[in-house]
C-alpha cells in the first residue's frame, strides 16, 4: 500500500513536471518555428522571407498519394490569393531533388517548394509524424491552424480565410 502511494505521488509529480516543460514544434497560438531549407529551384526557402504575410506551409512527400491529390488545390489557392498577400510554401521531406522535380512537373506546380532531405525541419521544428500536414500562419507569424492529413478544397478555403 505504501509503495503504491509513493508511486502515485512521484508519478503525479513527474507528470506535472513534464506538462510544465514547453513542447517543441508548431503549436496553435504560438509563433511558427522558423526554418530555411534549400529551394527546389535554387536559393533558399525561408519562413522569415514571408514576414507580415499569411503563409500556408504544406509538408509533403512524393510517395504520399494524398499529397499528390491536394497539391493542385494549393497551387490554385496560391494563384487566387496572391493579390491578398498569401504565400503557399511546400516542404518536401526526405525526398530526392529528382523525385520532387518530377512531381512539380507532372502537376504543374508554381509555388515555392523547399527540400528537407533529412527531415529535420519536419521532425524537429514542426513535429511532423505523417503526411500530409498543413500549417496556417497569420501575418504576425502565429500558427492559427495545424491540419494533419489530407485537406479538401472547402476546408483549405476556410482555413485560408482565417489567416487573410
Amino acid at each position: 500500500m505504501v509503495v503504491a502511494v509513493v508511486i502515485l505521488f512521484f508519478g503525479g509529480a513527474i507528470a506535472a513536471l513534464l506538462a510544465s516543460v514547453p513542447r517543441a514544434g508548431a503549436q496553435v497560438g504560438k509563433p511558427a518555428p522558423d526554418f530555411a531549407v534549400p529551394g527546389l529551384s535554387g536559393g533558399t526557402v525561408a519562413l522569415a522571407d514571408y514576414r507580415d504575410r499569411p503563409v500556408v506551409i504544406n509538408f509533403l512527400a512524393t510517395w504520399c498519394g494524398p499529397c499528390w491529390r491536394e497539391l493542385p488545390d494549393f497551387d490554385d489557392a496560391a494563384d487566387r490569393y496572391q493579390d491578398r498577400g498569401l504565400v503557399v510554401v511546400g516542404v518536401a521531406v526526405r525526398d530526392s531533388t529528382d523525385a520532387v522535380q518530377r512531381l512539380v512537373k507532372l502537376l504543374g506546380l508554381t509555388f515555392p517548394i523547399g527540400l528537407d532531405p533529412a527531415g529535420q525541419v519536419a521532425a524537429e521544428r514542426y513535429r511532423i509524424r505523417g503526411f500530409p500536414v498543413t500549417v496556417f500562419v497569420d501575418r504576425r507569424g502565429v500558427v492559427r491552424k495545424y491540419w494533419t492529413g489530407p485537406i479538401d478544397r472547402e476546408s483549405l478555403e476556410r482555413s485560408i480565410a482565417e489567416i487573410l
